[in-house]
């Protein structure tokens, strides 16, 4: 196949707007990576985008290991909330792994894993674990002044995920299953 794949980026800084993959969109995140297979992200620092840290769709294999993800999303562009931009934002990506990830201060979720919307790809298999995930949730609807929502791993729609080992503090809420995820497994976390 000419599509790239098996991509590996490795101990960088990464600015807002960096895009990887081949759609024509007009993005603000630290990294909109899409179809990407195999990809692996190691030992990155993701700060102050606007909207996403790091958005991944149709990425099956890939690999996010030791990341920092934090203060991201805190204009989001677009979006008819400014908790719909999170750290990172997984879909449609099979065999995902997020792991030794430290990921805190974003508007939205810290880790958001989500099937996209009716009648695409269910996402399947993303593991969480070994991460630390806290102070999500940081802004403000401007239209009601409420705070927003910031659970720290939302595992959201989709076939067995799993949260394991992870520590997560001042999110709310902490761990969320929900939107018809199904075969999620959540165990060893530290929640508080």
């Amino acid at each position: 196949s000419s599509e790239p794949h098996h991509i590996e980026f490795r101990g960088l800084t990464i600015k807002p707007q960096l895009m990887v993959g081949y759609k024509n969109t007009t993005i603000v995140d630290c990294a909109h990576i899409d179809g990407l297979p195999y990809l692996r992200l190691v030992e990155l620092e993701c700060g102050h985008a606007p909207d996403q840290g790091f958005f991944l769709g149709d990425c099956d294999h890939a690999q996010l290991l030791n990341l920092s993800i934090h203060h991201c999303g805190l204009i989001c562009a677009g979006m008819s909330k400014p908790d719909f931009c999170h750290g990172i934002y997984s879909c449609q990506g099979d065999d995902v792994l997020i792991s030794g990830c430290h990921v805190h201060h974003n508007a939205g979720e810290g880790i958001q894993i989500w099937s996209g919307d009716k009648g695409e790809r269910m996402t399947r298999n993303v593991t969480v674990e070994y991460s630390v995930i806290h102070d999500n949730g940081n802004c403000v609807i401007p239209s009601t002044g409420e705070p927003c929502r910031g659970t720290g791993i939302g595992l959201f729609s989709g076939d067995g995920h799993s949260a394991r080992h992870n520590i997560v503090f001042n999110n709310n809420p902490g761990i969320s299953v929900n939107y018809n995820a199904t075969n999620a497994v959540v165990e060893g976390n530290s929640v508080y």
